[in-house]
Formats: C-alpha cells, sequence, structure tokens
C-alpha cells in the first residue's frame, strides 16, 4: 500500500547511507542485454560495495552477475557477447590480504576479471602489483586493452617479495618524496613518485586455475613507456591501432594541452615500445577518443585554448591512415554554442564514464551528450556538417549512454529531481531530431527515444520519505535572463517565512539542475528552504557566459548570485530575507567566502574545500600554477590581481558566522586555505569553527567515507540550526 504524504516521514542525513547508486551503464553490442554497476553502503564497515547487475532489454527483472566483497565495477562486453569484463577488487585465490601495492597485509588493487555473459564462475586475467585499469576489448576479441600505473620496472606481478624489505636504508625511507616535476600531484590520487599510466595489452587466454601465485596468468604486454600519462585507450576497427589520450612532450607541465595519439597494438619484432605519433594539432584538452567503423577517422572531445578552462568541450574528428594524422583536426560542434559533455553537479554520482562519443554504423553520424539550461540530453551530430540534434528532452540529466552496435538501441542512466539514477532502456529512431538552437527543456513534445525504465533502485526506500521537489525559475541580473531554483521546506505551510540557505555550486565551469540532491533535501527536512541557480561562470549557456569570468571572479557571479537571492526573498513569500544562510564549496567555497567578506546579509555561512588565497593555491594546489593563464603572469609579476580576487584580502569586512569543513587530503583546495581562513577569523574574535576531516580528498561530499559524509551533513545542518534557528522559528511562528 502506497504511503499517504501525511504517514512519510522527512530526509535524514544516515539516509545517505540507503540510497543504492547506479553507474556505468552498458549495452551489450545486439542491444539485448544491459549491465551496470550498482553501489550501496555497508555501514558497519564503512566501505562501498558494487556488484554489477544485467537484464533483458525486451524486459524482465534485473539479475546481480557478479558478488565480489568489495567493489565489482566497468563492466565490459566482450564483441560477440559472450563475455564480460570488469573490474574488482576481490583477492586473488589464496592471496587474500597481501596484494597491497608496497607488501602484504593490505587489500588488493583492482584487477581485470571476465565472466560468460550467461553466467559462471569469474576468472582474474591481469595479476599486476599496482592494478589494472577499465578494460577495452579489441574488435576481434582475443585481447583486452587497459592503462595501468607503471615504475621503473615495467609492470610488476602482484604478491612478489619487495627486496626493499630486507634493506634498513631503503625500506624506512621508502616514504621519502623525491620530486623534480612540477605537477607531482593530483587530488583523489595523491603524489605520483616514480609511477606514470601507461598503456597495455593483455591476450584473452582463461587462466589455468590454481591458488594465488602459482596460477598461470597470460602475460601483459605494455606498448607505451615514458615521462607522460596515457588515458583512455581505443582499438581501431582492424584492430592494428591503439588510440588514446596523452601529452608527451618534455616539457607536458607546463603546457595547456594534451593531444590524441596512436601506436601499433602489438610490439615489433624487436621488442621495443613505439614511439606515440600525435593525430591531433595541440589545439586545447581532448578526451575519449573512438575510431569510426570504417577506421578513416578519429572522432574526439576537445577544448580550445583561447578560454582555457572556461571553454565549452566540444566534438571534433581527425582524418587517420596507417596509424598516422591525414589532415587538420575539424570541429563538429563549431556553430553549437553548448558544451559537450554532462556537466551537471550533484552529491549522489557515481563516475562510470559512458559519455565517450558512438559512431553510426555508416559512419555519419555521431551521438553524444550536451549540457543545456541546467539539462543533460542525448544529441546527434553529422560528421559532415549540419546542425545538432537533440534526440532527448525534458527537466533531467542523462548522466550516461550507451548503444547498441547497430545504434538503434540506447541505454541511459537518468535522474530527475525525484530519482537519485535509474537505468532507462529504448528505441532510437531515424526520426529528425530538434535542430541545437532549440532548448531540449522548452521545445515541443518530438522525441526521438523512445524509452522506458529498467531500474527503480530507491524507488522504495525513497516512497516513506517526503521530499520536496526544486521549482524552477528565471531572474534577471545586469540585464540577463539567469536560471534559478527553489526547494520549499518539507511541511511547507503557506504564510509561514523559513530560514533559506543559498548553496552556489563549484567549478565554477559546471551547472546545477533538477536532478536529486541529497544535502538539500535534508536543509527542506530540516525546515529550511533552499535558493541555487547557474550565474555567469556556469556551463551549459554559451561559451560567452561561462567565459564571462575567467580573471575575474568575485565581479559578475557575485552580483548574479545576490540576484538570484534578492529575487527569492521578493518573489517567494516563504522566503525569510532577515535569515539567509550561505554555502558552498571548491568554487562555491569561494564564492561563499567572498560573500561574507563582502556583505553582512548573511546571518550564517558554511565554506567547504574552498579558495581563499590565489597566491597560495598558485604554489599548493595540484594545478596551482595554471593559474596564471587567468592573472596574466605568476604572483611575483602581478601581485596585484592575486590580492584582488582573494578573500584573505578582505576578511576584515567578515562579520557572519562561519563554519569552515576541509579535507586534510585535499590537493585541489589544500587545507592550508581553511587555515588562513580560521586563524584570521578567530584573531578578529568572529565565531567560527573548523571542521576536518582526516583521510579525505576533495571530493568528499561525494565519494568520501561513508560516516564522514554523514558527520559533514550534520554539522552543516547544526550550524545553520544554531546560527539561523530553523526549529525554534517556525515553533514560535506556529505559535503566533
Amino acid at each position: 500500500m502506497t504511503k499517504t504524504s501525511a504517514a512519510k516521514r522527512k530526509m535524514t542525513a544516515e539516509d545517505l547511507l540507503g540510497l543504492t547508486f547506479v553507474s556505468d551503464v552498458r549495452l551489450s553490442p545486439d542491444g539485448s542485454r544491459v549491465a551496470w554497476v550498482q553501489t550501496r553502503i555497508d555501514r558497519e564497515k564503512n566501505e562501498y560495495r558494487s556488484h554489477i547487475y544485467v537484464a533483458d532489454t525486451a524486459g524482465g527483472p534485473p539479475a546481480q552477475f557478479t558478488n565480489g566483497p568489495r567493489r565489482d565495477t566497468s563492466p565490459r562486453w566482450s564483441p560477440d557477447g559472450r563475455w564480460l569484463a570488469f573490474l574488482s577488487a576481490r583477492p586473488a585465490p589464496g592471496r587474500e590480504g597481501k596484494d597491497k601495492e608496497g607488501g602484504d597485509g593490505g587489500e588488493p588493487r583492482p584487477q581485470i576479471w571476465v565472466i560468460p555473459a550467461g553466467g559462471g564462475e569469474a576468472r582474474q586475467l591481469t595479476n599486476l602489483k599496482h592494478g589494472a585499469g577499465t578494460p577495452v576489448w579489441s574488435p576481434d576479441g582475443t585481447r583486452i586493452a587497459f592503462a595501468c600505473r607503471v615504475g621503473p620496472k615495467g609492470l610488476e606481478p602482484a604478491g612478489e617479495p619487495d627486496p626493499d624489505e630486507k634493506d634498513p636504508a631503503r625500506k624506512y625511507n621508502k616514504d621519502v618524496k623525491v620530486i623534480h616535476r612540477i605537477i607531482h600531484k593530483l587530488d583523489g590520487v595523491g603524489f605520483f613518485g616514480d609511477k606514470r599510466s601507461h598503456l597495455a595489452v593483455v591476450p584473452f587466454e582463461l587462466p589455468a586455475p590454481g591458488p594465488g601465485s602459482h596460477a598461470s596468468y597470460p602475460t601483459p604486454v605494455l606498448l607505451t613507456r615514458g615521462e607522460f600519462d596515457v588515458e583512455e585507450p581505443a582499438w581501431s576497427p582492424d584492430g592494428k591501432w591503439l588510440a588514446f589520450a596523452s601529452n608527451t612532450d618534455p616539457d607536458a607541465d607546463y603546457q595547456r594541452w594534451s593531444d590524441v595519439y596512436a601506436v601499433p597494438s602489438s610490439l615489433p619484432e624487436g621488442g621495443e615500445q613505439a614511439e606515440p605519433v600525435k593525430l591531433t594539432g595541440s589545439l586545447g584538452y581532448v578526451g575519449s577518443p573512438v575510431w569510426s567503423p570504417d577506421g578513416r577517422w578519429v572522432a574526439y572531445l576537445g577544448t580550445e585554448l583561447k578560454y582555457g578552462w572556461y571553454s565549452n568541450v566540444r566534438l571534433w574528428k581527425v582524418a587517420v591512415r596507417d596509424g598516422r594524422p591525414a589532415g587538420e583536426p575539424v570541429c563538429l560542434t563549431a556553430d553549437f554554442d553548448r558544451s559537450v559533455g554532462d556537466d551537471s553537479i550533484t552529491d549522489l554520482r557515481e563516475f562510470g564514464g559512458g559519455l565517450a562519443p558512438w559512431w553510426s554504423p555508416d559512419g555519419t553520424r555521431l551521438v553524444c551528450v550536451a549540457s543545456d539550461h541546467g539539462t543533460t540530453h542525448l544529441v546527434r551530430v553529422a560528421t559532415e556538417g549540419g546542425p545538432v540534434e537533440w534526440l532527448t528532452r525534458g527537466d533531467r540529466v542523462i548522466q550516461e549512454f550507451s548503444l547498441s552496435r547497430d545504434g538503434r538501441r540506447v541505454a541511459l542512466l537518468v535522474t530527475d529531481a525525484s530519482n537519485p539514477g535509474d537505468v532507462f532502456v529504448g528505441t532510437l529512431s531515424e526520426r529528425p531530431g530538434l535542430a541545437g538552437q532549440a532548448s531540449p527543456l522548452e521545445a515541443g513534445e518530438q522525441v526521438v527515444v523512445e524509452e522506458r525504465a529498467v531500474t527503480a533502485v530507491n524507488r522504495d526506500f525513497l516512497s516513506g520519505i517526503e521530499l520536496s521537489l526544486p521549482e524552477r525559475f528565471t531572474f534577471e541580473s545586469d540585464g540577463l535572463e539567469l536560471d534559478g531554483w527553489v526547494v520549499k521546506p518539507a511541511g511547507y505551510q503557506p504564510g509561514r517565512r523559513y530560514p533559506t540557505i543559498l548553496q552556489i555550486h563549484g567549478g565554477p565551469m559546471a551547472m546545477y539542475t533538477s536532478a536529486f540532491f541529497h544535502e538539500f533535501q535534508l536543509l527542506a527536512a530540516r525546515g529550511f528552504a533552499v535558493v541555487y541557480s547557474n550565474p555567469r561562470g556556469s556551463l551549459g549557456y554559451g561559451q560567452a557566459f561561462c567565459g564571462a569570468i575567467r580573471g575575474d571572479w568575485g565581479n559578475k557571479d557575485y552580483r548574479d548570485v545576490m540576484a538570484c537571492v534578492h529575487h527569492a526573498v521578493e518573489h517567494f513569500g516563504f522566503v525569510d530575507g532577515s535569515r539567509l544562510g550561505c554555502a558552498g564549496g571548491s568554487y562555491g567555497g569561494f564564492m561563499t567566502n567572498w560573500i561574507v567578506t563582502h556583505t553582512d546579509e548573511f546571518k550564517a555561512a558554511v565554506t567547504m574545500r574552498s579558495v581563499v588565497n590565489e597566491a597560495t593555491m598558485f604554489g599548493c594546489s595540484d594545478f596551482g600554477h595554471h593559474i596564471s593563464d587567468e592573472a596574466g603572469g605568476p604572483p611575483w609579476e602581478v601581485p596585484e590581481w592575486y590580492a584582488r580576487v582573494s578573500p584573505i584580502t578582505h576578511v576584515a569586512n567578515c562579520n557572519t558566522p562561519l563554519m569552515i569543513i576541509h579535507s586534510e587530503q585535499d590537493l585541489r583546495c589544500p587545507i592550508e586555505q581553511a587555515e588562513q581562513l580560521f586563524t584570521a577569523l578567530k584573531l578578529r574574535r568572529v565565531p567560527t569553527e573548523f571542521v576536518r576531516f582526516p583521510n579525505e580528498s576533495h571530493g568528499l561530499s561525494r565519494g568520501g567515507q561513508p560516516w564522514h559524509r554523514v558527520f559533514r551533513l550534520n554539522k552543516i545542518v547544526e550550524w545553520f540550526e544554531r546560527c539561523l534557528g530553523a526549529e525554534e522559528a517556525a515553533e514560535r511562528e506556529a505559535a503566533d
């Protein structure tokens, strides 16, 4: 029996632990089956558990397909559909707890495993000390390519004794870092040391059964080597070449671009790795290379350097002959003023890929997704030119997609305001889509993809919880019409006014949508209204809109977010303008810091993983030296710019009670940023609380340890209740 609204309870922070996350949706080559990853949280062990599920696209219930003890991810169908390759961190037979990098006693690294598509026992295919990356099948199904971490010794098998353990001088100095590169760390990864990501190929030969190191694993071949990193390998149709994204230049750390390269898929007679051949023109950042069915082209996603990080991602192609470029890159979406890809932000996302472009069988069209006005939809692009077609529509986000070999069947991962994400399958018709200049949010009823839901992973859990769905609105700032959303408090009663939290997204090159956001639902459940928007700097609104704040944070974007909250106060009677709070992370944390150092309108704020001092960010962040692109030079050349755009410069103006939340292993916005702000505010006697999370990186709110995420949410709510009095104020109004 369906619960009535009156019987439903309100959302809690711990409800995060009861949600299921869907990712990495993959359609079988013939379109008859779809595989995906479902992730749940183990409350007792404070860990994520991921398993692969499979369903028939014609109908029938989904079935759990793997049962690893921790995380099974990245399902990839073999070309004939008879096998699924996947990554798993399960221990090899006989090696339980003994395959951690650097020695025994820890958890194993992810390896490539294979399992029959009809079900059966999974078999381990790789056995590498540093693990393996996402498997990519060769067109004939005889080999699998993957990227993997490689040290000076090349590919090393897991479980081998570490010779350093016998030498005290080496054993007790293994933790010392000797750094030579300017780019030597990455948030969520850590310090690189002497390891780089390189391309390997392993033959698809089932290993002979046997315990631990006695099993006979097929021998992988390392195809690249050197001081560069390989990403996203892709096979040519004839299986002779592999394309990948990288920058092999010795000065890559000082450059602002990457390229698509090609290498032979097997080693020559002498056994030496071939020199990768650059296919593209160093125009910007690239990724997701995909060969055309006839092997004459490579399509890829890429930006241009003109707008730096603020560039629209565009769809490109380059002609290729015998592993070498046969022409200049061609931009296929030059006249389409939107970014290709999903730029949406949510706190419940499991990133699994599924956004590379897909070729039609005849090579005349490419399918991908694009972001527009807080939505993400499927689009189709003619490879010889013509308008971009929107294939789906509605106020929702398509986070991933996958097509069958013939291009007629499609699988989607979709989220909207009431649903954290589910798998859909459908049929892609030949009917023309909506013209590229028409927004899929507002345009007519034409739909090219007929679809149905395969999963409803959170339906039962959420059916007992009262949700408050966001309402979209528009407001004006500097003569521009911008998008905003407002979430009413759960149990909203007309005539009452509620404390309101302005939320500001990170990036800033991203966008809010109507997608499900647990943090916003929690705030609504605790008696707060939530307001958020896409100010200038956001993607999904055109190149000029995103690039408007390049080198000028705290100006137009500040006016936009303030215009949003002022509009909400004026037009929504339940928004209490005397009890405003604001919150944001990363760039949103910068903007929160900027707000509290430039106005006293807000009575409380929470800044998370934030930017405080651009001059120290320059030297401490994993990519901090790129700030000079916006500044016009390093801090010693243009110190006035770094001072002007740094909230710490204006901290004497801050009187707003502020909670600072930061992760101690954040390498994107290092914790020294938070420490500077906390010290300054304490010296000024501003009410301040500093919450530090050990063993967490920049992505705490989306992928941190589960109970840390719950603790963070509760601290946010407690701070706003303490400073804004949500529940107490509501009770007083009720008494009046």
